[in-house]
């Protein structure tokens, strides 16, 4: 399905988010973002209209999964 703009926004922000948030290597945030990106995408199959709220309790906070790489 494809997905609305209203998704591509929040999703778009959420990495943003997380990217900045990340504190690793460029090859390493790339690989994180790719795996997370894959999460989202299967969240988004299963709900049509993502909210930030959705991406939070699913995947995490950004600011929760950058720490759970930094441990």
């Amino acid at each position: 399905m494809k997905p609305n703009s209203n998704n591509k926004k929040v999703i778009t922000l959420y990495l943003k988010q997380l990217k900045t948030t990340l504190m690793c290597s460029a090859s390493m945030k790339k690989v994180i973002l790719s795996d997370v990106k894959h999460q989202i995408s299967e969240l988004e199959d299963q709900l049509q209209v993502l909210e930030e709220k959705d991406l939070h309790r699913e995947i995490g906070s950004p600011d929760e999964i950058a720490r759970g790489f930094e441990s």
